[in-house]
């Protein structure tokens, strides 16, 4: 989201509507399987985990992988009603810390590879 949204703001500027992006709000995909799953982190494990390989396929082709994260995040929803916890929650990893610039929005937090509890009751935040 970091780099799209950076990508976007530049591509916006010149045409002097950067004030859309003011109002995004983020859910991440991959905050909330790390708080669903232990690693490995990768779609391709997501999509395993919920078999969900009939419907989606991690190609590595933006379409594709919009495509599998919205299918899975639709899984993700049936198997527990948490996701609004979400809006806006980043979690990183402890070892690499966040890259780039920061959403000023988004409340980051580390998030173990291993599940202990919902990144949402971290009180821990960068």
């Amino acid at each position: 989201a970091q780099f799209d949204l950076n990508f976007l703001y530049h591509f916006l500027r010149p045409f002097g509507q950067v004030g859309i992006l003011r109002a995004p709000r983020f859910l991440d995909v991959l905050t909330v399987y790390r708080d669903r799953r232990d690693y490995p982190h990768k779609l391709s494990d997501a999509i395993a985990a919920y078999g969900l390989e009939d419907q989606a396929v991690n190609s590595h082709r933006a379409v594709d992988d919009a495509r599998a994260a919205a299918i899975l995040l639709d899984a993700m929803a049936a198997e527990r009603d948490d996701l609004d916890r979400y809006i806006d929650l980043f979690g990183y990893s402890p070892k690499y810390g966040v890259s780039g610039r920061r959403i000023g929005s988004v409340t980051y937090r580390p998030q173990s590879y291993q599940r202990i509890r919902p990144l949402y009751e971290v009180t821990e935040t960068v």
